[in-house]
């Protein structure tokens, strides 16, 4: 069973890795979009809240590991995110953070050989693959639109989406999405499978 459930207590309190931040700045303050005032008295005041910069494309990494250092919480988001050191290069960055994944836990990108039981022996808590190599009836998360474009549906808080058929002909994947539609994606598009 799919369980979404991450520990509050684990979550960092301190403050963000600087070189992975932008500041938010309201540049127009107390303005509607087309520039009249909507609400008086507001002054040049800037939030300091910082937004992570998150790295959609890490689909694109083959054969990778990396360890979730950290899961963090953004004021501009609803899903949790998790800071990620990949294990060979050392690089660092934020990515959505999938279900069940917490502080300590190795996630596996587009392995060459996937065999559940090696995965599950190390202790592999999620994996990005391609559709094609994800059984039917299981959930996913943060999938790809378009070829190594990305994560751009299931990425909010708690969203998942089910694969229900393969088309061998056309080369296409079913995906019930949360809210009830049907979506057809083809084979090589990534996601997350947990």
């Amino acid at each position: 069973m799919w369980n979404n459930k991450i520990n509050l207590l684990s979550i960092w309190k301190g403050s963000p890795l600087q070189k992975l931040t932008s500041h938010c700045v309201n540049s127009k303050p107390g303005r509607s979009s087309n520039g009249r005032i909507t609400i008086r008295h507001r002054m040049s005041r800037t939030s300091k809240q910082s937004s992570r910069l998150i790295n959609d494309k890490i689909f694109v990494l083959q054969n990778e590991f990396a360890q979730v250092i950290r899961l963090e919480r953004d004021p501009r988001r609803s899903s949790f995110l998790a800071l990620i050191r990949l294990l060979r290069s050392g690089y660092l960055c934020y990515i959505s953070a999938p279900a069940g994944v917490c502080s300590g836990s190795i996630l596996s990108l587009n392995p060459f050989n996937f065999n559940d039981f090696v995965f599950k022996k190390l202790k592999i808590s999620s994996t990005v693959l391609p559709l094609y190599r994800i059984p039917r009836g299981t959930f996913v998360c943060n999938i790809e639109n378009s070829f190594l474009s990305g994560s751009k549906f299931c990425k909010s808080a708690g969203s998942k989406a089910k694969i229900q058929a393969f088309s061998i002909k056309s080369g296409l994947v079913s995906l019930l999405l949360p809210s009830g539609r049907t979506v057809f994606f083809t084979f090589k598009f990534s996601c997350f499978y947990w």
